[in-house]
């Protein structure tokens, strides 16, 4: 009996299979090869299809090794985004925690971030999912 834990960090995917019984591990790690250069220095954007198929090949590797896997968790960017259809296809890049478009500035004096820090009472940073949401609604972004 196995499972397996998945890890789509900003850098690197990487994936451990458990085994219950004899209650050992084997892990594999790949870069993380799926970012999107736009030529906007305050863009980090990543390609949702490249990360999809890097963790199909990482569960398929794994299926081919080990038999009778029991459940798959999946971990991923806390503060990232992704604008997904009603069938749940991504309609738009993965924004990043690294983005930084919420330190843009809005309305000639105060960023992005700090505009909803100061109307919301809550401390918000760039890359947060909140302020990455807002300037793509405030730029006419959202696909």
């Amino acid at each position: 009996m196995h499972f397996i834990g998945i890890d789509i960090g900003t850098t690197s995917i990487c994936g451990i299979v458990y085994d219950f019984l004899n209650q050992t591990t084997a892990s594999i790690t790949i870069e993380n090869e799926s970012k999107i250069d736009t030529g906007k220095p305050w863009e980090n954007i990543q390609d949702p299809g490249w990360i999809v198929t890097s963790v199909i090949r990482i569960i398929k590797k794994f299926e081919s090794k080990y038999d009778v896997i029991k459940g798959i968790g999946i971990t991923g960017q806390m503060h990232g985004i992704v604008y997904v259809n009603k069938d749940g296809e991504a309609v738009s890049p993965l924004y990043t925690w690294q983005d930084n478009r919420g330190n843009m500035i809005l309305n000639s004096h105060i960023t992005y971030a700090k505009f909803l820090t100061d109307n919301t009472g809550y401390k918000l940073s760039t890359g947060y999912g909140m302020v990455t949401h807002f300037y793509n609604i405030e730029n006419a972004l959202i696909p």
